[in-house]
């Protein structure tokens, strides 16, 4: 029979004392992101038995007591709202909140590290995190305070401190790719921008093309969108250099890939000016299906619908079991896309 593995083990496993995994296992934010990281992989690979805990057993303020989840981002991210990903995101976890007769809060943090100081103030079940990928000791101590949730972004993998409901980006540039070279497009182009999500969007695109023995580009900018709490708009300046960039290519690629319909619409004004029309000289797939953004595109491109309005959904049931569970280990949920052709 297996030796059942004790806090000792995990203790001496780690490097660390007794009382320090203990914290660890009650999810106490006295410990150092660093440590409690170290801590929690090797409780995973010993085995060490997860405890189950119920509402009633938790500390004070940690039952459901307020019927209300905080929807929680930074507020440098706020210009996200006007995106219609984000807000079918939201509408889904309103949605599903209400039938359980929940109240959805937004919450705006300043910084990253004064996260926690600032969620602290306000009263709620457990917290959802919108597009935040900080890693900062405030987010993650405020993960280990609340059942937590994070929304869209990019992968954290394994997450120890939340559970993540997130795109699957490598379908998302697999149903791209497919798509040009059912079109017999063997030359294609991904313009995008240069972090987190799109970043691993164009990678997976360009990796998919060339296991297909076809010639993949990426022509990615971080600058070709500027953000702030006030505005999210494409940089026209920069999008044209990387539109002359792709059409001063010696052979022209008959395929693009765009990270998303924002820049897609501006991708289209760019190619026009220049004598290029998409969708006839060129194939366009673009990505996240926001239709009041494309509707009046023609022809409309190929699109890849990330179904925001799912994601909010299963967030929100994520968190409310979570609220359930705070002992049990954390999972990542990708939510898959799907293909809507153009024309």
């Amino acid at each position: 029979m297996a030796k059942e593995v004790s806090i000792k083990h995990v203790a001496e496993k780690a490097g660390v004392s007794l009382a320090t995994v203990s914290l660890v296992v009650n999810e106490k934010p006295s410990v150092s992101v660093k440590t409690a990281q170290r801590v929690r992989s090797v409780m995973l690979e010993l085995g060490y038995p997860f405890k189950k805990q119920s509402p009633e057993s938790l500390p004070q303020g940690r039952v459901r007591r307020t019927n209300r989840i905080a929807l929680c981002m930074l507020k440098r991210h706020r210009s996200l709202l006007s995106n219609s990903v984000y807000t079918d995101v939201m509408a889904g976890i309103e949605e599903s909140l209400q039938k359980k007769g929940l109240t959805l809060i937004l919450i705006g943090v300043a910084k990253a590290d004064r996260f926690l100081n600032t969620v602290s103030k306000y009263s709620f079940d457990g917290m959802i995190l919108l597009g935040l990928d900080s890693h900062s000791d405030s987010v993650v101590k405020a993960a280990w305070e609340y059942p937590c949730v994070k929304v869209m972004g990019t992968n954290d993998t394994p997450s120890q401190w939340f559970d993540q409901i997130l795109v699957n980006h490598v379908t998302v540039a697999r149903l791209a790719g497919q798509y040009l070279l059912q079109k017999q497009h063997r030359h294609c182009v991904y313009i995008g921008r240069n972090n987190g999500a799109m970043l691993e969007r164009g990678k997976a695109f360009g990796q998919f093309l060339e296991e297909h023995d076809c010639k993949a580009t990426l022509l990615m900018d971080d600058q070709i969108m500027e953000m702030t709490d006030q505005v999210h708009q494409v940089n026209h300046d920069k999008l044209a250099q990387v539109i002359d960039q792709m059409l001063d290519m010696k052979v022209r690629p008959t395929g693009l890939m765009v990270d998303s319909d924002t820049i897609v619409t501006a991708v289209y004004q760019h190619l026009l000016k220049r004598g290029i029309r998409p969708g006839v000289d060129l194939e366009v797939v673009s990505c996240n299906n926001e239709q009041r953004v494309v509707s009046n595109l023609y022809p409309r491109p190929a699109e890849i619908d990330v179904m925001a309005h799912d994601i909010g959904i299963k967030a929100a049931e994520q968190i409310l079991w979570r609220i359930n569970h705070r002992s049990a280990p954390r999972t990542t949920l990708m939510v898959e896309p799907s293909l809507i052709a153009g024309g």
